[in-house]
């Protein structure tokens, strides 16, 4: 759920500031800070995990998340509220994601800690990342069609702002399992690339 509301918040946050007229450059500069917050927040956030206050941390957190994403329909497009809750909103993901995986490798009993670590990272991006890439090999065009070769800004711009669309040319089978692989919600995407392996194999007489 939280992914979901992140990944939404990401998707709207550039034509959110492009509605109240931000510079392309400014809204790149700004989307800059929600990934370098992120970043900023594991040492901290890790430095203060316990397991007795994983339940309240994540509370806190999670308030903190829920208030920050709220705010930016409050903000009317202000500067200094939009850059403060994009600096907030961004610390209170990280350290929302930092204090799940330190409970979850808690709940495993702290064994095989790079195991679980490695799968819950990339359980996150995997199935999107795989879908893409299947999307362009059936179709020949990406989920958001033709991006700008020459303007790395532009591409972003229109990958924030623009709902990944499957290509109707895709035999019926095909957009299925593309779209299950990039479904917002992850707890919907198969849960490991073995799994999407299986449902491709399935609709290979579909699709060759």
């Amino acid at each position: 759920m939280i992914t979901t509301a992140e990944g939404t918040v990401n998707l709207l946050y550039a034509p959110y500031l492009d509605g109240y007229g931000y510079p392309l450059a400014t809204i790149g500069t700004l989307a800059a800070l929600f990934a370098i917050l992120r970043l900023l927040s594991r040492v901290p956030s890790g430095a203060l995990y316990r397991p007795a206050r994983a339940k309240p941390l994540l509370v806190a957190w999670l308030i903190v998340f829920t208030l920050s994403t709220s705010g930016f329909f409050f903000a009317g497009g202000l500067l200094p509220l939009v850059i403060a809750l994009t600096v907030v909103h961004g610390f209170a993901f990280g350290s929302l994601g930092t204090v799940n995986l330190a409970t979850t490798i808690d709940l495993a009993g702290g064994r095989r800690a790079g195991t679980v670590m490695g799968w819950y990272t990339a359980g996150i991006s995997t199935g999107y990342a795989l879908g893409a890439s299947l999307h362009r090999a059936l179709s020949g065009v990406g989920l958001h069609g033709e991006l700008p070769s020459n303007n790395t800004m532009l591409a972003m711009r229109k990958v924030l702002s623009h709902e990944p669309e499957i290509s109707a040319s895709l035999p019926p089978g095909a957009r299925e399992v593309i779209a299950a692989a990039i479904d917002p919600n992850q707890a919907a995407r198969p849960a490991t690339a073995a799994e999407l392996a299986e449902r491709i194999d399935a609709i290979n007489d579909e699709v060759l």
